[in-house]
């Protein structure tokens, strides 16, 4: 969360991290990182840190098995020896994860390095993040059980996203001008946001049939993606890691210079990966769809933190309408990409 609006005294937090982790707390600093937990920086006895994760079990984004991806994140550091995975902390009794009221806790090792945003990678870098997702595709044969959970590629938010719309087309005038403005777009482009929907689910059972299962985080995005402090890069929020298409990772780096980067993925796979442009667009879609629905859940239903309106309200104008065309261009371009370096 951007503001802490956790309703756990601070001091509760700590006893729990001395109970459930033996960590000795002696200072702890709210760390404003992602919209779906309550992150912390926790200083011991000893002058070690730790970096904290509460998931808000409220937040439809953590509808997960948190405790099976902490598992496998924990096999790809101790057992697989991925050195740009977080290492994880276990409870006193060995588990990856506590419970702390109705919040999954998570405690990591801290690092103290920026992330990559909004830097833009130079090129020795995006050789090196291509070397180390290919690194992570081939990950599957160390793996051991629990092994990843295969992704889904069904619409989780399509209730959420029904339910705003449903309360766009019957709001009144007595809501605020800004949000007036967001259920009159909601109401414009509704029968484009259905129509999408449809096509992308239809699309994603297509992907989910014919597409190459590999490890993926799953949001490798340069918001995930730190630079370590004795160089190199760590990838960070794991939450979602599962056994699915590269092109889920690979779609964070189709920017400037893809064709560079897919160059030294593909070199650093032991065989040639088979990628396809409408993988890439069934999750630039479902991306863009999701989007709209946790910001309308929040502005509409839920209400939202003052701090945070003007972030949401800005983000959902990047989404709605939906577009089309520089999403087709887009795919176009990937497309392209694909075919002359594989």
């Amino acid at each position: 969360m951007e503001t802490e609006a956790l309703t756990i005294p601070r001091s509760a937090l700590i006893d729990f991290l001395w109970s459930e982790y033996g960590l000795e707390v002696v200072a702890l600093t709210f760390v404003p990182k992602g919209m779906d937990s309550f992150s912390y920086r926790a200083e011991t006895a000893g002058g070690a840190w730790y970096f904290v994760k509460l998931h808000d079990p409220r937040r439809a984004a953590n509808a997960f098995d948190l405790e099976r991806a902490l598992q496998v994140v924990h096999q790809l550091r101790s057992v697989c020896r991925l050195p740009f995975v977080v290492a994880l902390r276990p409870t006193r009794q060995g588990r990856v994860m506590a419970f702390l009221e109705d919040y999954p806790v998570a405690v990591f090792e801290w690092l103290d390095g920026p992330m990559t945003y909004p830097a833009p990678l130079t090129a020795t870098e995006r050789a090196e993040v291509a070397r180390m997702l290919a690194e992570l595709h081939q990950s599957c044969s160390c793996v051991g059980s629990p092994a990843p959970m295969a992704a889904s590629f069904e619409l989780g938010f399509r209730p959420q996203l029904l339910a705003v719309l449903e309360w766009a087309a019957q709001s009144g005038t007595g809501v605020e001008p800004d949000l007036q403005e967001v259920c009159a777009r909601l109401n414009r482009e509704r029968d484009d946001i259905l129509a999408t929907m449809e096509r992308i689910e239809r699309l994603g059972r297509w992907v989910q049939a014919e597409h190459e299962p590999v490890v993926v985080h799953s949001e490798p995005s340069p918001w995930n993606l730190l630079r370590g402090p004795a160089g190199g890069f760590y990838l960070v929020d794991w939450g979602e890691v599962a056994l699915g298409p590269a092109e889920r990772d690979l779609l964070s780096f189709t920017g400037a210079d893809f064709e560079t980067l897919l160059t030294h993925y593909a070199d650093a796979r032991t065989a040639p990966p088979r990628l396809c442009a409408e993988a890439f667009e069934f999750y630039i879609y479902r991306w863009g769809l999701s989007e709209i629905a946790e910001w309308g859940v929040r502005l509409l239903i839920e209400g939202i933190d003052p701090a945070e309106r003007s972030l949401a309200l800005d983000d959902l104008a990047n989404y709605l309408p939906i577009q089309h065309t520089h999403i087709r261009e887009g795919v176009q371009k990937i497309e392209a990409v694909l075919q002359r370096v594989l």
